[in-house]
């Protein structure tokens, strides 16, 4: 290997045609580190680079040109960065700290400032003379020991024609594959046995094809999981297909292992092999993982990440399942009097309700509840009771009702209401609609209608308040033609003379509820309202209840 590079180095020397070969040889050595730089701006067509003569750069060598990615992983959420090759530049001018090249073939992206410049192995610059300095390319393919020292093609002054024929041999093999190569090196050496670099080009050849055939023992990984399905506590199966292997070795590591783990995987199938990670290596919040093949001559080697730069997975951590919510069950007693006209007694109502009630699910068929109610009261039209002075009608009823609230989703429910009772005339009924805005154990606005029997309807819109845990507040409008909102016959049933009322007038309602949270499953609540039908028909109203809930 050193005489190859020897050999190379002689080439090289007789390409700058610039010193002795005895003299090079001292001062060439392969230079095989890549020196990194970058773009910095484009300025027509030409690219400038923050790299110069202390990068060893010489005009006419050929440099890769890389594009650097940044990106969020979609699934791991971690930022992945890499970077790709899109083509080669040629160096066109040299300066201390910068350089100008260009595009030595079409690129596969247009070049950007911010492109990452990588220089491998370069060549040492020729020493100046009369017309400027020139200098050796190295060509970015190093597939071969020699490949960092081939230099490219030059004009062939001070050189034989043994060697301008190896340089022309070399430039017209740029980018070919190992087995060309080594094909036409051998073809080169037959048809040019007086050469001296016969022996060279053999051995070349040889490495070429040595190099060719480990390529082709070497386990290749065909097929492997895009993502992984990680999560804390529970064990993780990976499969991959992997040819040309023997076998193949798993090495894992969470965040607080010192070192990576190794797991045999098992051969489950032709060409294919998995492997259990324990639960105790999953551990949040990421997985670090690569994948060792074992080739049929008893080597390893790398197929799926590496130990430097393993793959990543996210590893999500334990969802605790919330317990199911246990049934509240509820009793509910309230009474609320409403005076409509300033307390003459012709225009009132007092209605009491008792409920009991089991909540059972967040969702769907969120509750259900049944009670009792007694109303009571008297009314009329304004003009029948403030003008005309009649006596009001008087309004009964007592009624049960069963209800039930559904909920698609957490913060919408529909609450119906079947109401069947016994008035004055007899089995009468009812019913009650509510759509719920929001959920019934948190801040929701509550809005519909009711209609209850020979007592009238009325509309209700309905705010309450959680803001504060022990004081819950409630804010209530309804607007009604209750108490009296049904008429009876135009005539006198009871035969005393009097005129029956036919109509009553729409009223509006003003609620305010406040309550105390004594302990947890009891609240105490009290109310004021204030409403009328008119200005000066109009009058306040006061209740209050008892809430217990298990």
């Amino acid at each position: 290997m050193a005489r190859r590079h020897w050999v190379m180095g002689v080439l090289c020397a007789w390409a700058t045609a610039c010193a002795t070969a005895h003299a090079l040889a001292d001062e060439l050595s392969p230079v095989t580190k890549q020196v990194e730089g970058y773009v910095v701006e484009v300025q027509q067509g030409d690219l400038v680079l923050d790299v110069g003569v202390s990068a060893r750069l010489v005009v006419g060598q050929r440099v890769q040109i890389w594009r650097p990615l940044s990106i969020k992983h979609p699934v791991t959420k971690r930022i992945v960065k890499d970077r790709f090759l899109i083509g080669e530049l040629e160096i066109v001018q040299v300066r201390p700290s910068l350089s100008l090249a260009r595009p030595w073939s079409e690129l596969a992206r247009e070049p950007l400032p911010g492109d990452v410049v990588l220089v491998a192995g370069a060549a040492l610059p020729a020493p100046s003379n009369a017309e400027g300095s020139s200098g050796v390319a190295t060509p970015s393919d190093t597939t071969s020991p020699s490949a960092a020292m081939q230099p490219s093609p030059s004009t062939g002054e001070g050189m034989d024609g043994d060697t301008r024929g190896v340089l022309a041999l070399f430039g017209a093999m740029q980018g070919a594959s190992r087995q060309r190569r080594a094909t036409e090196y051998e073809r080169f050496a037959r048809s040019h046995r007086d050469s001296k670099y016969v022996a060279f080009l053999l051995g070349e050849a040889e490495a070429l094809r040595v190099a060719e055939r480990s390529e082709e023992l070497r386990p290749l990984l065909r097929s492997a999981p895009r993502e992984f399905e990680a999560r804390a506590g529970e064990p993780l199966r990976i499969a991959l297909e992997i040819v040309r292997a023997r076998g193949a070795v798993l090495h894992v590591r969470s965040p607080q292992d010192p070192s990576y783990v190794t797991l045999p995987m098992v051969a489950i199938g032709p060409d294919y092999y998995a492997v259990t990670i324990p639960k105790e290596r999953l551990v949040s919040p990421t997985l670090q993982l690569f994948v060792e093949a074992v080739a049929e001559d008893g080597t390893a080697a790398p197929v799926f990440g590496l130990p430097d730069t393993p793959l990543e997975a996210e590893v999500r951590p334990i969802e605790m399942q919330d317990a199911p919510a246990p049934m509240r069950t509820t009793v509910k007693l309230w009474t609320d009097y409403a005076d409509y006209n300033r307390f003459r007694g012709n225009d009132y109502a007092w209605q009491t309700e008792g409920e009991f009630g089991l909540r059972l699910n967040d969702e769907g068929a969120r509750a259900v509840r049944s009670g009792f109610g007694i109303y009571r009261g008297v009314g009329g039209s304004v003009d029948d009771l403030d003008l005309r002075d009649l006596e009001p009608r008087d309004v009964g009823l007592t009624y049960g009702y069963l209800e039930g609230e559904f909920a698609p989703a957490h913060a919408f429910s529909l609450i119906p209401r079947v109401v069947v009772g016994l008035g004055d005339d007899g089995v009468t009924g009812g019913g009650q609609i509510l759509v719920r805005i929001g959920n019934d154990l948190e801040t929701n606005l509550l809005f519909g209608g009711e209609a209850l029997g020979s007592v009238g309807v009325r509309g209700i819109a309905q705010l309450e308040l959680a803001v504060f845990d022990r004081f819950p507040i409630l804010f209530r409008t309804e607007v009604a033609n209750q108490p009296a909102g049904a008429s009876p016959s135009q005539d006198d049933d009871e035969g005393d003379g009097l005129r029956a009322l036919e109509s009553t007038d729409v009223g509006a309602r003003g609620i305010f509820e406040v309550g105390f949270r004594a302990v947890d499953t009891l609240v105490l609540r009290a109310r004021g309202s204030f409403q009328g039908r008119t200005i000066e028909h109009a009058g306040p109203g006061f209740g209050g209840g008892v809430e217990y809930s298990w």
